[in-house]
């Protein structure tokens, strides 16, 4: 493989090992961006993408834990999208205490499978409990 001309404001590679098989994990190029994947793949599958400035955008991770991620994020997101801006950063800040960790440590890439899971349950929780207000405040009791 070419060695690749880097890109402005691309920041240089970080390392780190696969928390899976100990390898190396090496940052590549794709369709979709940039990502670092293992250097035991095809045998380790796993992988992080990247912001736009090469830097991870969590921790490694393998397919279970993949799908997990997307789980959580499919949950939470239902709490936030389509609401002005701020409700965003307040969907965080009440996971963050719902989870007992601080705000900075409330990114769904640095969780593990365990964490995904009880994003989950707490986000269907709260989800519930904000249509059921929304259809008891709905009522005009007419």
């Amino acid at each position: 493989m070419k060695a690749r001309a880097v890109k402005a404001g691309i920041l240089p590679p970080v390392k780190m090992a696969c928390p899976y098989c100990g390898g190396s994990m090496r940052r590549r190029d794709s369709r979709y961006g940039l990502f670092y994947g293992c250097s035991g793949y095809p045998t380790c599958t796993a992988t992080v993408g990247c912001h736009p400035d090469g830097r991870p955008l969590g921790t490694p991770a393998n397919e279970p834990l993949k799908k997990a991620r997307i789980e959580a994020h499919a949950a939470f997101d239902v709490l936030w999208k389509g609401k002005p801006p701020p409700a965003r950063m307040k969907a965080y800040e009440w996971l963050a205490g719902a989870l007992g960790i601080l705000f900075t440590q409330t990114h769904i890439g640095m969780f593990d499978q365990a964490t995904c899971e009880r994003v989950v349950e707490l986000c269907k929780a709260r989800a519930g409990k904000e249509s059921e207000r929304c259809s008891v405040s709905g009522r005009s009791g007419r």
